[in-house]
């Protein structure tokens, strides 16, 4: 799972994830997707065309790329290790701030328990994790965290325009259409995301 990899899991299966929906928000873009070779496509193309078409904007596409680098270097790099400078080096190019609030946001929450249990345990306090989570201390430093902030962000971002791109208004009501946007995002994130309860009422 994304939520239990250390940072080199997570650059991994999140770019494996983020080239699907690249892909997919790509697709729902064209009038003849089948035109293409995907199976040949390498992800720069899919990227390139994705921004092309209006499916990624700039920054996210630049930040994108980015994080294509770091996994080309663990593919040909001996020894790897991601550093907080990478993962720097990815979120740097986001400008827009909703999407730069959402990825610090992600960061604060995921390194917020990971403080409590230090500053318990500096207290003299004994910590019993659940077994279930025996992994959270284990992946949560800020490197790993900012890696999995943006990816989880990107995966929410091309998510929403796959869903968007899909929807259609001919005799659909607004509660069938957030159901349709509801389904679609929960497939494409895996169920990372779903339209807020509120939003359906």
């Amino acid at each position: 799972m994304l939520q239990e990899a250390d940072d080199i899991g997570v650059l991994l299966r999140g770019h494996l994830w983020i080239e699907v929906l690249v892909e997919y928000a790509a697709r729902s873009k064209l009038a003849r997707p089948e035109a293409i070779d995907w199976g040949r496509a390498r992800f720069e193309q899919k990227v390139a065309l994705a921004e092309a078409v209006g499916a990624l904007a700039p920054d996210l596409s630049a930040a994108v790329r980015e994080l294509n680098r770091l996994r080309n270097r663990f593919a040909h790099e001996l020894v790897f290790t991601v550093t907080e400078a990478d993962a720097k080096g990815v979120t740097e190019h986001i400008q827009e701030s909703r999407i730069r609030e959402g990825i610090e946001a992600s960061i604060k929450s995921q390194l917020e328990t990971k403080r409590e249990i230090d500053k318990a345990v500096a207290a003299g306090y004994e910590i019993e994790i659940d077994p279930t989570l025996e992994w959270y201390p284990r992946v949560m430093a800020e490197t790993r965290a900012r890696l999995f902030a943006f990816v989880v962000v990107t995966i929410r971002e091309l998510a929403m325009t796959c869903a968007l791109e899909s929807m259609t208004t001919e005799g659909r009501e607004a509660t069938a259409l957030l159901t349709h946007l509801d389904s679609t995002l929960q497939r494409l994130t895996g169920g990372l995301f779903k339209v807020p309860k509120k939003a359906q009422e």
